[in-house]
């Protein structure tokens, strides 16, 4: 088509004319697709943040829970480190006490 229009005709009147013209018909066709893309962007966008939010949570959660069961070992070893040490001075003091009184 182009072939049979001469390079007189894209004068600098009709040249405007028929770009609107095609613009106008691109915007008509492509304006449901480009609102419906949008919309999917929007979605995906939520989704993606969703997921993220979610994974972060989850791992925060093992964080502290990892950190609290550390804590729990730490205190058990105390607790058994204090018992140990007051039994070997009660039984110390015992044997001393035992001696002095002899």
């Amino acid at each position: 088509m182009l072939q049979q229009i001469s390079c007189c005709t894209f004068k600098t009147k009709t040249f405007p004319k028929i770009t609107k013209h095609f613009i106008s018909r691109f915007y008509k066709k492509y304006d449901g697709f480009a609102g419906r893309l949008s919309d999917i962007a929007m979605e995906m966008t939520q989704m993606v943040t969703t997921l993220q939010t979610k994974l972060r949570n989850d791992f925060v959660f093992y964080i502290k829970q990892r950190k609290t069961e550390s804590v729990e070992v730490k205190k058990r070893w105390q607790e058994i480190v204090q018992n140990l040490t007051h039994e070997r001075l009660v039984s110390e003091n015992n044997g001393l006490f035992g001696n002095c009184q002899s």
